[in-house]
């Protein structure tokens, strides 16, 4: 698959993933809305997959422009991980938030800013070590 078509054809799944989910939950509200937090989720881990499946084949360059710094791999993993998290986190918490438990988004929410900052440790790490080298 060429570089510059591997976003649109991602994309183009996820749309019409979306909209066949879309069908089956007006379907479902009307006859069997316990059902539908079952499809969401179903609909959330597909596109998570398409998205991951997408992001592989150009893992290779991004690791590239990573490797320049003296822990590349460590910061592409934090970046990677971070996005991973944000994104999961959202789709999470508006699961439950749909499904009538938005104390349960919220901490799922809470959970995910921990998360984030507990990734992101190793480069703040990097960054404070940097900022000392130039004051030394």
């Amino acid at each position: 698959m060429s570089r510059r078509y591997w976003i649109s054809d991602m994309l183009i799944k996820i749309i019409a993933l979306s909209l066949t989910a879309t069908l089956l939950a007006v379907i479902l509200k009307k006859y069997n809305k316990e059902l539908l937090p079952f499809l969401e989720i179903t609909v959330v881990i597909l596109a998570v997959a398409l998205i991951r499946e997408s992001l592989s084949s150009q893992q290779g360059t991004l690791k590239n422009i990573f490797n320049a710094y003296s822990s590349g791999d460590e910061l592409f993993s934090c970046l990677f991980k971070g996005a991973a998290i944000t994104v999961l986190t959202k789709l999470a918490s508006q699961v439950c938030r749909e499904s009538g438990n938005s104390l349960m988004g919220e901490v799922v929410e809470l959970g995910g800013r921990v998360m984030l900052i507990v990734i992101a440790i190793p480069f703040i790490s990097e960054v404070a070590q940097t900022a000392l080298s130039f004051v030394k």
